[in-house]
Parts: C-alpha cells; sequence; structure tokens
C-alpha cells in the first residue's frame, strides 16, 4: 500500500448541507482526536453520503450508515476492498469518527462504512465519563446480539451493492486520554511493619575452657 502525502493539492469538493455539514464543525476532542485535520476531506475528491444499509426491525428502527471513498480516477480501478468503522457511544455522526472514516478510505483505498449500531438511538455524550449506573443503563439497550447483526448486514450491503470483494472490521474504543484511569485509593488497612523481637538472640558467651597456647619447644633446633 503506497500513503499519499496530505500535502497533494486537488480541487476542492463543494460539500452539502445537513449530516455532512457537521464534519466542518468544530468539536471539543482530547489533544490527539484534535490533530486530525478538520479540512481533510477538501483536499481530496472524497465521494460522502448517509446510506441505509437495513430496514427496520421490529424491535428497532432503520439501519443507517455513513459512507466514504475516495472518487475514483481516470485510469484507476475502482476500489474492491471495503472497511466496516464501528463507532463508539458517541455516535456515527460524531465528527471524529467520520474523520477518521475519511482517512482510512483515502490511506487505504477502501470503501468506508460507518453503520449506525444504536438505530437511531441518541449517542452518548462525548464529554461524560463513560462508567457509573448511567452509562450502565445506556449501554443495555445496546445488545451485543444486535450488533453482531447489524455488522453481518453491513457486510452483505458492501459485498451486495458495492462488489466489495476483501472486507475488514475495525472498532473505535474510547480515546484513552478523555477518562483516564483515577489512581488506586489508599490501603484501608496497610501492613503494619514488623514489630521488634521479644526475646532476641542473645550473643554467643566466652569458652569455658579456651584452649591453652603452645608451650615452647624443649629441644629447640640449633
Amino acid at each position: 500500500m503506497v500513503l499519499r502525502p496530505l500535502a497533494r493539492a486537488r480541487a476542492p469538493v463543494r460539500r452539502a448541507g445537513g449530516a455532512q455539514a457537521q464534519l466542518e464543525g468544530s468539536f471539543d476532542a482530547p489533544p490527539v482526536q484534535a490533530q486530525l485535520d478538520p479540512h481533510f476531506a477538501l483536499k481530496y475528491q472524497l465521494d460522502q453520503r448517509d446510506v441505509e444499509v437495513d430496514g427496520e426491525t421490529a424491535i428497532a428502527g432503520p439501519l443507517n450508515g455513513y459512507l466514504t471513498s475516495e472518487m475514483p480516477q481516470p485510469g484507476r480501478p475502482r476500489a474492491t476492498r471495503g472497511l466496516i468503522l464501528l463507532p463508539d457511544a458517541s455516535g456515527w455522526q460524531h465528527p471524529p469518527t467520520r474523520r477518521l472514516a475519511d482517512r482510512l478510505a483515502v490511506f487505504c483505498a477502501a470503501l468506508v462504512l460507518i453503520p449506525d449500531v444504536l438505530r437511531g438511538g441518541a449517542p452518548w455524550p462525548a464529554a461524560a465519563p463513560q462508567c457509573g449506573d448511567d452509562f450502565a443503563t445506556w449501554r443495555s439497550a445496546l445488545p451485543p446480539a444486535r450488533i453482531g447483526s447489524d455488522a453481518r448486514a453491513s457486510l452483505v450491503y458492501l459485498r451486495a451493492d458495492h462488489r466489495i470483494t476483501s472486507l475488514a472490521v475495525l472498532g473505535t474504543p474510547p480515546h484513552p486520554l478523555r477518562h483516564p484511569a483515577p489512581p488506586c485509593p489508599p490501603l484501608r488497612h496497610p501492613t503494619p511493619p514488623c514489630p521488634p523481637l521479644r526475646h532476641p538472640t542473645p550473643p554467643c558467651p566466652p569458652l569455658r575452657h579456651p584452649t591453652p597456647p603452645c608451650p615452647p619447644l624443649r629441644h629447640p633446633t640449633p
């Protein structure tokens, strides 16, 4: 795979209003996420659109998605690789997630789809910590079986409607800098230091019968 530099100039793409306009809006994000160029889509000719991946069911609304890819150039084959980008709790319309999809579409030469696994439900606020009872209640409305079914429906959509031959699935977990783990609390019952010995070992007593020195020789050697 050959990566093309960001500074390559191309004709800007005229953007439509509505959901696409959110890509150019400002957002509060950690420094690492803010490094994603908000004007990246203007440097490349991208085909960006909201699509309906699957119809509604008896227990959930329709499965929509954000589809992005680089416009085909003359003499170049169309993209035959696909990437399903599962969004985090911020939802499929979160601007940083869509910007990430645009970059993957360019650098991987792939058709990238972000399915709305919330099925029209309200996303979790980006600035709120993803922990606690409220978050657990919100997450309980997202059964893993339904998310797996939505991923399979996205796979069928890319293969049937866009003739994708190779596919990959990528998740977007919460950013580690957004909600750092709190430090461990101090121990409630710290281990006390070892007490001094009650009966310390006494020093060795002197020998009762020390060895006498050697007597002088009676007949010294002349």
